[in-house]
Order: C-alpha cells, then sequence, then structure tokens
C-alpha cells in the first residue's frame, strides 16, 4: 500500500474541506510529477471503502493497461469502461472510463441512469483539456454528483469554455519551487538553443497552439537538426533523453538523423494510414494528396527499423534498450520514466500546459540523477517564464475578442515588396489573385511560397538564471564561467555534487576537479572519487 506525502495529505484534506463548505465541483491543482494519480487513486480508495461506486475519466490509455501501476498498488480492481464494453458490471465499486467510450454511451438511458443513480464521486483526469466538456454539457449529468477535476495546468484561452462554469472551488497543491527544495522533484538547467522566426506560422484554432505542418515547415532545417545532434553529444553524451517534435515526419526525421551519428533513438507516435485520394483532382488536391503521402510513405519505410507497437516502445525505452525517445504528443501526460535526463523542446508552443507537461517529463525523483536539462529550441521558456516559477491559477481566463476589420492580403506570385517571384513547386508562376497574407500555397492555382530559411545553429548558451530575489546571476555558458561562478551556481540551484563533477570534466577532464579541487580545498580522498565516478560515467 503507497502512503501520501504530507503535502499529497494536505491537498486530500483541503478537498474534503471544499465539499464540507457546500462544493460539488472541485479542481485540484498539483504539478507534474507530485503524485496526481496516486491522490486520486487514494481518494478512490476511500470513497469505495464506504461502499460509494466511483467513475474515474480519463484520456490516458496508460491508466487502463498499465500492470501493476498505481490502481493495483492501492488494492483497486476497477471495471474498465473501453471500446468494446457493452454492459455495466454492477458489482464493482470502481469505474475507469476513456472518456471518447463514455461519451458514446452517457445519453443511452441504461448509462444514463447509473450514473445519476449510482456512481457518488466522478473523478476527472487531466481536467484541463477541452475533452470532457460534454460530461458538464450532458443534460445536467453530473449535478448532483461530486466531482475532483485533477490537473497540473488548470488553463484555458480563448473561447475554450470556462473553467468556472464547470468548478465551483479551485485548490492549489504545493508550488514547484517548494517541492524542488523539499526533494519532491528536481530542479533544471534550461538551454536557449535559437527557435527559427515563427511570426508567420498559422494557429490552429480548434488547439489554441501553432499549426504542426505549418510549424514543422520552419523546423526541417539541417541547422536545426545539426544543433539537436551536437549539444546533446557535447553536453549530455549517453544520457537518457526525450525529444518533442512538431509532426510524425519531424519526428522520423530526427530520429533517422540521430541513428546516424550513433545515437540509438526510436520515434512514438499515432498510428498513420494512407491519405483518402481527393474526390476531385485539382492542382491544389493533387499537391496535398501528395504531400500526405510523401508523409505516408516516410512512416511505413521506417516504422518497423525505428518504432513499433506503443507499449512495446515505451517498455524498451524504459527498459534502457535505447537512449532517446523521440515523440508527438503522445508522452506529454501521463507517461511516467524518473529516469528521463534531458527533456528537448524541439518545437515551439502557444501552450503553457504543454511547455510544463513537456518539462514536467524530466522533473521526477531518481537515483541516478541530481537534476535534469532542458535543451529549448522553440523560445518557450522567453514565452512562459522558468519551469519552477510561481505561477496564479484561477478558474477563468480572459476570452480574446475579434478586433474586426479586414485580413492582410496578398497577391499570388509576388512576395511582401510586390516583386514576382519562382514557385517552390510544380506551379513557378502565380495566377495574380488576391489571396489571404498566410497562405502558403494559393487555393486557385496550387502556386507554393518557398520557405525563409531563416534557422540559424545557435551556440548553445545557458538561459538566464536568477537567485532568491531575482536578482540576474548570469547568461553566459558553464564553459566560460569561472570556477567561482560555477561554484555560486550551483549553490544557488542546489545541485547534486555529480553535476559538478560533470561539469568540470567536460572542460578538460582531470585536469579540471584536480584545479578546481586545489582551488576550492578538497580531500584527495574526495578529488578521487569525483574523478572515478567520471571516468565510469562519462568515457
Amino acid at each position: 500500500m503507497i502512503t501520501l506525502y504530507k503535502h499529497q495529505q494536505k491537498l486530500v484534506k483541503n478537498v474534503l474541506k471544499s465539499f464540507s463548505k457546500g462544493n460539488k465541483h472541485v479542481l485540484v491543482q498539483s504539478p507534474t510529477g507530485s503524485g496526481k494519480t496516486i491522490m486520486f487513486s487514494y481518494m478512490a480508495m476511500k470513497s469505495a471503502a464506504k461502499k460509494n461506486k466511483v467513475l474515474i475519466v480519463t484520456d490516458r490509455t496508460e491508466l487502463l493497461f498499465q500492470a501493476g501501476g498505481t490502481m493495483e498498488k492501492f488494492n483497486l480492481n476497477p471495471s474498465y469502461i473501453k471500446a468494446g464494453t457493452n454492459y455495466i458490471e454492477r458489482g464493482k465499486d470502481v469505474y475507469v472510463a476513456m472518456s471518447q467510450t463514455l461519451r458514446n454511451r452517457v445519453d443511452k438511458k441504461n448509462w444514463r441512469d447509473f450514473i445519476q443513480k449510482n456512481i457518488k464521486l466522478v473523478i476527472i483526469d487531466e481536467a484541463h483539456i477541452q475533452e470532457f466538456n460534454y460530461l458538464f454539457e450532458s443534460d445536467g449529468l453530473l449535478d448532483n454528483i461530486h466531482i475532483i477535476g485533477f490537473t497540473a495546468t488548470p488553463t484555458r484561452s480563448g473561447k475554450m469554455s470556462q473553467l468556472g462554469l464547470q468548478y465551483q472551488d479551485i485548490i492549489s497543491g504545493q508550488a514547484i519551487k517548494k517541492l524542488i527544495k523539499k526533494g519532491y522533484l528536481l530542479n533544471c538547467d534550461i538551454y536557449d538553443c535559437g527557435s527559427p522566426d515563427m511570426s508567420n506560422v498559422k494557429i490552429n484554432s480548434a488547439k489554441g497552439d501553432f499549426s504542426e505542418s505549418s510549424m514543422f515547415k520552419k523546423y526541417d532545417n539541417p541547422k536545426l537538426y545539426q544543433g539537436l545532434e551536437k549539444n546533446y553529444q557535447k553536453y549530455s553524451p549517453n544520457q537518457k533523453m526525450i525529444v518533442f517534435c512538431c509532426n510524425v515526419e519531424h519526428a522520423i526525421k530526427t530520429t533517422i538523423k540521430l541513428n546516424k551519428i550513433g545515437v540509438s533513438a526510436k520515434f512514438v507516435c499515432s498510428k498513420k494510414t494512407p491519405p483518402k485520394e481527393p474526390k476531385n483532382w485539382t492542382t491544389v488536391t493533387k499537391a496535398i494528396f501528395n504531400d500526405k503521402f510523401r508523409a505516408y510513405k516516410l512512416y511505413n519505410e521506417y516504422y518497423h527499423k525505428h518504432s513499433g507497437e506503443r507499449v512495446s516502445i515505451f517498455e524498451k525505452y524504459k527498459n534502457n534498450e535505447f537512449k532517446v525517445l523521440v515523440n508527438v504528443d503522445i508522452a506529454t501526460k501521463g507517461f511516467d520514466c524518473p529516469d528521463i535526463e534531458v527533456v528537448a523542446l524541439y518545437r515551439a508552443t502557444t501552450s503553457l500546459a504543454l511547455y510544463l507537461q513537456m518539462i514536467g517529463r524530466g522533473a521526477r525523483i531518481h537515483p541516478s540523477k541530481s537534476h535534469f536539462t532542458v535543451f529549448d529550441f522553440g523560445g518557450n521558456k522567453s514565452r512562459f517564464g522558468p519551469y519552477d516559477v510561481e505561477r496564479g491559477w484561477t478558474l477563468w481566463h480572459e476570452e480574446s475578442k475579434s478586433t474586426g476589420g479586414a485580413p492582410p492580403m496578398k497577391i499570388c506570385g509576388e512576395n511582401s515588396k510586390l516583386q514576382k517571384i519562382e514557385g517552390a513547386a510544380e506551379v513557378k508562376k502565380g495566377c495574380e489573385r488576391l489571396i489571404l497574407a498566410t497562405y502558403k500555397m494559393c487555393p486557385f492555382c496550387g502556386f507554393k511560397y518557398p520557405e525563409k530559411n531563416a534557422a540559424k545553429e545557435v551556440e548553445l548558451a545557458l538561459a538566464e538564471i536568477v537567485d532568491e530575489e531575482g536578482v540576474s546571476l548570469k547568461t553566459k555558458a558553464f564553459s566560460d564561467m569561472s570556477f567561482s561562478e560555477l561554484h555560486k551556481y550551483r549553490e544557488i540551484k542546489k545541485h547534486h555534487m555529480a553535476w559538478l563533477w560533470r561539469m568540470l570534466w567536460i572542460r578538460n577532464k582531470e585536469q579540471s576537479i584536480k584545479s578546481f579541487a586545489a582551488q576550492f580545498g578538497w580531500k584527495s580522498a574526495y578529488t578521487r572519487r569525483a574523478i572515478k565516478h567520471c571516468q565510469s560515467k562519462y568515457k
């Protein structure tokens, strides 16, 4: 049986206090890596022990299929409601439902009656995402049932549904900075590795984030591929890394390039199927189909060589059968692998939730880790601030309002300076019709605008570090720091001494460690220990 930590116990008590005040729908915020699954499994166990029936709703397949996982450790033997489940096991106390499966059943009378008449507590996993809106919009389905929503990032934006319309109270757990200080999470070093110009990248209105296909065109660049390869080999050689890419094609190409330089890597993504042929073949539909088919052929060619079934890939990665896991929106939430040492944000995002979820993959404590490293290739840190900054979470967000007016336009085949240019695909000359300025391809003639190759290979530089008073300490790379600065930095970040040994070893191996030891008065035995550690780990 798992025992809750003090900060988890306090959070559970605060939920019960909120219920006692008359609130039925309560949202719980607790950082990635703080044990949300453990907390809601504990609460499900306690409620079930009182003969209450509990429904846990999730969009994570891991909660359904993880053998020996959290559910088992709390002696829970739930009924799983997934694709193909057509009847209700009425003798159970706990039910775990895939959200999409439940969505297809809640309007059926037997399922609706069962939920309203039997379920006493509903727990929603990753409650900030819009996927669960139907539960609150389904004609009073959960109005009289206690609901606890769990999320690390209770944030929505634009025209998304307000969390305040679904929940009556929000309870925040301990902040990331405090959890790091108490040893429940690890701190990180965020490296600014440069970002391509994102000013012309489209926004996917459904997701409220950069369009994956539009963003990929910026990242499909030799300089950026080299940037990931060189920074990994130079600063984190042989360390366990997870990479977050723009789309499937980006993940495949990244995996191929890593393997070519001798880094064992595999990619994981949602399964792809051959694209459907368009009903009407035009220059535009042909270009779109050819682009999709090319991406599918690439996926089909490398799936068996560098990927495979998702559960199998995750298991091999956790068992250290390869060093780098490259993924696309698969391991952003619910993926638990505590020994990850490096997180590569190989994409940009406008979503604070996604930013924190990606970084959070490296934050879990593990005996082999003193801290973890983040390579930021998307300017994300400058957009959202440090990983451990205090954030004021609320149930309400500002809704963006349309400013009106006509959208910016351009003439097909001309650049911003009204000069005629050559197309980047089959159509070399534009039709000169007026089209939206954001279009990369003309919808009338298929003219494709050439990509601006503004990305540059950026020398690795450490993102700005501030001390406890918020005063800037430095922005230069570790290799440029004096021994005193390196020592001061370690103290402020509270990194393990093994981190310092590695930084010294990278400089000039044994000689750097001996020089540092002489300056700071290390005993000879301690110096030998540091050298021996580095010799065994960084061959």
